[in-house]
């Protein structure tokens, strides 16, 4: 948390820092925090990104192992 705070002039890094956040949240099985984390990672990269490409893949990952695709 404390690196996604100090890089909040750095998108790519806040990025990459919410995405191990996630990571590390599927980990321990707290979902909801993971996609949120997700979702705001998203909102920090351009549509078409190979990194906003990945995260949506990640989070349709979640979601699947949630059973809750729609």
């Amino acid at each position: 948390e404390r690196v996604i705070e100090a890089s909040a002039r750095d998108a790519y890094r806040r990025c990459q820092s919410l995405r191990t956040i996630a990571r590390a949240l599927i980990q321990l099985q707290e979902y909801p925090q993971a996609i949120a984390k997700y979702e705001e990672a998203i909102e920090l990269v351009s549509p078409g990104n190979w990194l906003s490409d990945e995260l949506r893949r990640n989070l349709v990952t979640v979601y699947q192992d949630l059973g809750d695709l729609d």
